[in-house]
């Protein structure tokens, strides 16, 4: 007799509900295959989250990338440059490496990918106005819940996207290397926050985790985080799992509380020597059955 203990693959479920979503495409392959765009994702997860003289920035970032460059007017460069580097990390570890991981790009009516012109150019090799990404959410898929991840996941996955980043990263793209040390002790205080409240909530409970949504500066006000959140409920409901999230600050619990979303756990307080931030908030939005 044939053993039929054998793990079920969720890849085509998983297509089947993303596709309940037209206004969202999957856009994982395009970004391990072509590096340009890799760039123009990274570029716009780094301007939407380390902020502006115009546009708010994520406030968990902003803590770990630290308060000596908290004027973000003067240090916008290396903000930039730092937000590039970190927020590789988590890309790779949610939608790269993973084989249920994704990054969801908002599309247009003809089906194109939005972009938006910058006039940013921190982060590229011109001084001219540039397209770049206007929206998308970064998924990991966890069919299985938190706790079945695997030995390489739970162990190897950041490393290497670390390594991966030293030796890949353009070099006039870098931030300061002591401003990457201490961002990186800021990142594991928060980072063993973040995995015991997941583990504690959904364990063995299947779910979508949104791990990051970026909105750049330039599609902001315009609906863009609407539709990207309205696309996630979707795929979630057709799969009937849950949705968590982390997130710090009243303005984005108040966004993600419209789309369905409660916080379960927070706010925490983080702390490293003299730098604290105490907006931390563990989310979830229960799975429609």
């Amino acid at each position: 007799m044939g053993n039929n203990n054998t793990t079920p693959d969720y890849s085509s479920r998983i297509a089947a509900a993303i596709a309940k979503a037209p206004e969202l495409q999957s856009v994982k392959e395009k970004i391990q295959r072509d590096g340009q765009f890799k760039h123009r994702i990274m570029e716009s997860l780094a301007l939407s989250f380390t902020g502006s003289k115009d546009s708010e920035p994520d406030l968990l970032l902003d803590w770990v990338v630290g308060k000596k460059l908290g004027d973000r007017e003067k240090h916008l460069n290396e903000r930039n440059k730092m937000g590039y580097f970190i927020l590789y990390l988590p890309l790779a570890c949610y939608c790269l490496y993973p084989k249920y991981g994704d990054t969801l790009h908002l599309v247009d009516e003809s089906g194109a990918l939005t972009t938006v012109q910058t006039k940013n150019t921190n982060l590229h090799s011109t001084d001219e106005p540039h397209p770049v990404s206007s929206s998308f959410v970064v998924l990991r898929f966890y069919p299985h819940g938190y706790g079945g991840r695997s030995y390489s996941e739970k162990y190897l996955w950041e490393p290497m996207a670390a390594i991966q980043q030293k030796l890949t990263f353009p070099s006039r793209y870098a931030p300061s290397w002591g401003n990457i040390f201490s961002s990186f002790a800021r990142a594991d205080v928060l980072s063993k926050v973040m995995e015991a409240k997941h583990h504690k909530f959904l364990d063995s409970t299947p779910h979508i985790f949104v791990g990051l949504v970026s909105v750049s500066p330039e599609a902001q006000g315009m609906g863009a985080c609407s539709k990207l959140m309205r696309g996630i409920n979707k795929i979630a409901d057709d799969l009937g799992w849950a949705c968590y999230l982390e997130e710090g600050g009243d303005r984005r619990k108040a966004i993600y509380e419209r789309y369905g979303y409660q916080v379960v756990s927070g706010p925490h307080t983080l702390n490293h020597r003299d730098e604290s931030y105490d907006g931390l908030n563990m989310m979830m939005r229960p799975a429609k059955k």
